[in-house]
């Protein structure tokens, strides 16, 4: 039986019963029997009040489509509750929540006190105790191993962009409907005379005009709190959905987005005027951004919501994951240490014309950032500590207008324990060594806590955390005291949660690692109109959920596409190796390929193939460091060190949007007409020269 709302409900079974009438009408009018006197009644007159009542109970049947929601709970949203049995049991076994996280265990404690009407944890009863959240549907922490030495929490955190006016309109309900089925509830107080219908127009700006709307809103408050009826709903604290309102009154004449952010998991004692205790979870509300029809949804998600939101294509396509667990693989086995004599891939006449441009041409300096195994060598460790120290004392100082926090002090260079990182820097040596003026600032960043890595990392995510609650209408210098707390609170959990050090060729790091420097960038670009490179040498698994990528982004990512052998197309898609995959859709990442000069692709080399490969943002160059160490993890930071130095030459002026697609288009032109793969080998002297 699909869902119905209560006065549809009751006018159904209005209907019901008029037709039961006529029938027995019928039965007694042909039996010679008078029913309530209608034995005067006639058999045509009987007959039209049947067919009158059926066509009343079809007509209302099919005025609204019964709704896909449940009226009211399911019997397996109950468990029972022996002699013995404590709420902190009971959370345990059915949810895997301990008191060890306490903000997660005092939010489901209090979700399922307001669902059962429980004053205090001590007075619960023998019998049927009813949870208002599926037992895999907590917003429980993901628990991961960290090299054996026990168990760190990481938080899945997801942002939603929603269409306002899609919201607002009838097309909106099945949003409306997936939305509700993946958020969490969260807590508000009612007061005597409030109603279901109050509730939906006061909280989410729902009314008649919606009635299809109102109707799953209505049946999740029913099913949150473990009730049949409408006018059953308590006063107190009762379980509501999370779905941001649809007032108009938060829409301005410049059309400016509203914003709420949902703190499931922190929830605060608030004495009722009844004097009974209630609790609410804490949220946020402010406006965002100046361009209209988009609400933003931040919120924490378990494995089994991120898995729901997968299947919801309206919304999967809108959302993007803040912080999460994800999966690095390096394209290459762990190396020994260089000889630093890497071969040559330029040549000679390439060399002293990009030297000479660099020198006599240079119209601004650029940031290169290396996404790796964390820092090669002592110069570049001092130097990338410089240069992220530059740039976030500017985030501290011209955003937040105050000093940052953190001491500017760095511990004794240690080498990594992966030599990933040590290659790129070999791989570079022949092209940095034409930069005598500096002018591409290479910074290489950790994505664990080695070489002494944590409180740069928790910088790093503090600010990525506040730029994040940031738009065109609020400023860093307007988030609050509690904001910029709460945010170093949630990077410190992110750092601690991160793996102590590489072990082989792959980790498991955080989404957090790999997108606090595009935030950062995306900040100092919109500030100072600059752009930056981002090189990533490793592939991950391809995932619908998309990280979250500042849009524009104010740089390019430089990505490998992985050294699975010519046979394997990243543009198929059972592979789709993020990030290199995004080079088909987007202009802000650029797929590498390891392209030998006047030689077909390298046999290592993933490829890129399709009608649509041509159009991709793809380039190729050589990847070879030594006989025997050769791939796409080092053709890529040479592209991207390529794509740095053209930057630092530009003389055209370029919109955000624009510079992204100019880069692109310069790219193709540097290509040659072969039909062979080697077309995609960036070709040093015609890409500079444009």
């Amino acid at each position: 039986m699909g869902y119905m709302p209560a006065k549809k409900k009751k006018l159904l079974d209005l209907a019901w019963a008029a037709c039961f009438l006529s029938v027995a009408q019928i039965t007694c009018l042909l039996a010679n029997v008078d029913f309530g006197g209608c034995g005067g009644i006639h058999l045509q007159k009987a007959s039209s009040m049947y067919f009158i009542y059926c066509w009343l109970f079809l007509i209302v049947l099919s005025v609204e489509p019964l709704h896909s929601q449940p009226y009211g709970p399911n019997q397996e949203n109950f468990v029972d509750v022996k002699k013995g049995d404590t709420l902190t049991r009971i959370i345990r076994q059915q949810f895997g929540v301990t008191e060890d996280s306490p903000e997660v265990f005092a939010s489901l404690q209090a979700k399922i006190m307001v669902a059962n009407r429980i004053e205090s944890p001590k007075k619960l009863k023998v019998g049927k105790l009813f949870l208002p959240l599926s037992r895999f549907e907590s917003a429980t922490v993901k628990q991961y191993e960290n090299n054996g030495k026990g168990r760190n929490g990481r938080r899945n955190v997801i942002q939603i962009k929603l269409d306002t006016d899609r919201l607002r309109n009838e097309d909106g309900n099945n949003l409306i409907d997936h939305l509700t089925d993946i958020l969490p509830p969260t807590i508000i107080n009612t007061k005597e005379g409030d109603t279901v219908s109050d509730l939906i127009v006061h909280y989410y700006g729902i009314g008649t005009t919606r009635p299809n709307a109102a109707a799953i809103l209505e049946g999740k408050i029913l099913k949150y709190n473990n009730l049949n009826r409408p006018e059953d709903l308590p006063v107190g604290a009762v379980l509501t959905p999370s779905l941001p309102s649809l007032k108009s009154d938060l829409y301005t004449d410049r059309g400016q987005v509203s914003c709420v952010q949902y703190s499931t998991l922190e929830t605060t004692k608030i004495n009722t005027a009844n004097g009974n205790i209630a609790y609410a979870d804490k949220k946020t509300m402010f406006v965002q951004n100046k361009t209209p029809i988009a609400k933003i949804i931040q919120f924490e998600a378990d494995e089994y919501v991120l898995s729901k939101l997968e299947r919801y294509q309206d919304i999967r396509n809108n959302a993007t994951m803040l912080e999460g667990n994800i999966s690095i693989n390096l394209a290459l086995q762990q190396t020994e240490i260089l000889n630093p004599s890497p071969m040559l891939t330029l040549t000679e006449e390439e060399r002293n014309l990009i030297s000479q441009l660099l020198y006599a041409s240079a119209t601004r300096s650029v940031y290169l950032f290396i996404q790796d195994t964390g820092w090669p060598s002592e110069s570049a460790y001092k130097s990338s500590y410089k240069h992220l120290f530059h740039i976030m004392d500017e985030a501290w100082s011209q955003g937040l207008k105050r000093q940052s926090p953190y001491p500017r002090t760095i511990s004794t260079f240690q080498l990594p324990t992966n030599h990933h990182c040590i290659d790129i820097e070999a791989s570079l040596k022949e092209f940095t060594s034409l930069d005598t003026n500096d002018r591409i600032n290479i910074i290489y960043l950790p994505l664990t806590k080695e070489q002494g890595a944590s409180q740069l990392l928790t910088e790093l995510f503090q600010l990525y955390y506040l730029i994040n609650q940031t738009s065109d209408v609020i400023a860093l210098n307007e988030l609050s005291q509690d904001q910029i707390a709460q945010a170093k609170k949630n990077a410190s959990a992110t750092v601690k949660s991160l793996p102590d050090r590489w072990s082989g060729n792959q980790i498991q790091t955080d989404v957090a690692a790999i997108c606090a420097p595009l935030e950062l960038s995306f900040w100092l670009g919109k500030k100072n109109h600059q752009f930056s490179f981002f090189n990533q040498s490793w592939t991950t698994p391809y995932r619908k959920i998309k990280v979250n990528f500042p849009s524009p982004l104010y740089g390019v990512v430089v990505a490998a596409v992985g050294n699975e052998s010519t046979n394997y197309n990243i543009f198929d898609d059972n592979h789709l190796p993020d990030f290199a995959e995004r080079c088909q859709g987007y202009p802000d990442t650029i797929g590498v390929l390891n392209v030998h000069r006047n030689i077909q692709l390298d046999p290592s080399s993933s490829d890129v193939r399709g009608i649509f490969a041509d159009q991709a943002f793809v380039a190729g160059f050589d990847g070879t460091v030594v006989p025997g160490i050769n791939g796409t993890s080092f053709a890529a930071p040479r592209v991207a060190w390529l794509l740095a130095a053209h930057e630092v030459l530009r003389s055209k002026h370029y919109s955000s949007i624009e510079w992204a697609l100019a880069l692109k288009d310069i790219v193709k032109k540097s290509r040659n007409t072969s039909d062979r793969m080697d077309k995609f080998w960036l070709r040093p002297k015609d890409f500079i020269a444009q």
